[in-house]
């Protein structure tokens, strides 16, 4: 899975230049993950989840405002906002803080970039 898309920005850039992207799935990476680490891991990974699903978002907007233009953007993201939304709700229905927390920060970062701020979300360990 693509998190921020920097990839897809990359590959879009070289194809308006008529340059050609090369895909292969046969390639493979094995990331140790945490391994070098003696923070806590598991306020660490509440941490990186929030940070990552507010970047996730923010960059998903931001891929389509760049590439095409706001409305466009508005057009491929506003059934994420609803979603968002809804499962904030239903999370907090059931009690559900982890996902509660995902999806707070989904819809933080996907407003943020509607709104136009810059990407300035970093977490507690990501200062």
């Amino acid at each position: 899975m693509k998190i921020y898309f920097e990839e897809f920005d990359f590959c879009k850039s070289l194809l308006n230049q008529n340059k050609k992207v090369f895909l292969s799935n046969k390639l493979k990476i094995h990331h140790l993950g945490f391994k070098s680490s003696k923070l806590d891991i598991n306020n660490f990974n509440l941490e990186a989840e929030k940070l990552r699903n507010w970047h996730w978002m923010w960059s998903l907007f931001y891929f389509y405002k760049k590439n095409y233009n706001y409305i466009y953007a508005i057009y491929k993201t506003i059934d994420k906002l609803f979603k968002s939304l809804f499962k904030i709700v239903f999370y907090l229905l059931i009690f559900d803080k982890k996902n509660i927390n995902k999806y707070i920060f989904r819809l933080l970062g996907l407003l943020a970039s509607m709104f136009c701020f810059k990407s300035f979300y970093r977490g507690k360990y990501f200062n």
